[in-house]
């Protein structure tokens, strides 16, 4: 007996990889300004990628710093900054408490996932973002991902008195984290017994019984 293979066209589904297991990837690098662009850069499976640091971030605990008070720290998370050892995201966290004058604070250039043979690749979006106080220019975190040295965002200052304040700025790649905030589409019940019906159909028409009445 024949059977009607039935193909019903079904939404792809992005799979998000964890970044620090990437084939091929050497390091990650963080470039950051503040009076000059600098970078720090980590091995895939650096303690600094794969531990969320605690309360309170300081110059003696923090991830990298290059100037007194504006303090880092990051690491692997989830799109909402979470933290998770095998997520597909870098999220990067911050403290600027300078008192007065309030100005600059979280000042990130570009993330960038560097692999074997030179391949190089930016940041694509930001996952989510907080920003702190004071300097603040709202609207910028995108110059995060804009994939050029020359811009950065400005993310203002955390509370002088509120030591667990963070700014935090979460970083996807396509290709690589989930896109967030899109869920993927079902075909409704009615649309898969519609595509099902003329196989479900031809099956029963051939199972049917001969009638004895028939010549």
């Amino acid at each position: 007996m024949r059977f009607l293979a039935l193909v019903l066209a079904l939404p792809a589904v992005a799979v998000a990889d964890p970044i620090r297991t990437l084939p091929g990837l050497d390091s990650v690098v963080i470039y950051e300004i503040t009076f000059s662009t600098s970078a720090v850069t980590y091995a895939p499976g650096a303690a600094q990628l794969t531990v969320r640091l605690p309360d309170p971030l300081t110059d003696a605990n923090s991830d990298f710093t290059f100037v007194a008070n504006e303090d880092y720290d990051v690491f692997y998370s989830n799109a909402d900054g979470t933290f998770n050892i095998d997520g597909s995201y870098l999220t990067i966290e911050g403290v600027w408490r300078p008192g007065s004058p309030r100005e600059g604070g979280m000042n990130i250039n570009e993330v960038q996932l560097v692999f074997g043979g030179g391949v190089t690749r930016y940041g694509d979006f930001v996952a989510s973002f907080e920003y702190g106080f004071g300097d603040v220019t709202h609207g910028s975190e995108g110059l995060a991902v804009d994939h050029s040295l020359a811009t950065f965002p400005r993310f203002g200052q955390t509370s002088e008195t509120d030591l667990s304040d963070r700014f935090r700025l979460t970083i996807g790649f396509d290709g690589i984290s989930d896109t967030p905030g899109a869920p993927v589409p079902e075909p409704a019940p009615w649309l898969l017994l519609l595509a099902a019906s003329p196989g479900i159909a031809l099956l029963c028409r051939r199972a049917r019984p001969l009638s004895l009445d028939r010549p």
